[in-house]
């Protein structure tokens, strides 16, 4: 088999992958004793250079 291209879905279009970002997030926020629902609210949609502003 000859692979002439790869897809990349980086922004959800073609598979929902909320829950998944939700659980790293999660994950990350409690491991520094943040509080996960201010993570994210603050993450979640918002492009990284955005964060932070």
């Amino acid at each position: 088999m000859r692979i002439s291209a790869v897809l990349f879905d980086v922004d959800g279009v073609l598979l929902d992958s909320a829950c998944v970002h939700r659980k790293v997030w999660d994950a990350w926020s409690t491991a520094r004793g943040l509080d996960p629902e201010k993570v994210w609210e603050l993450t979640f949609g918002r492009r990284p250079e955005v964060i932070g502003d």
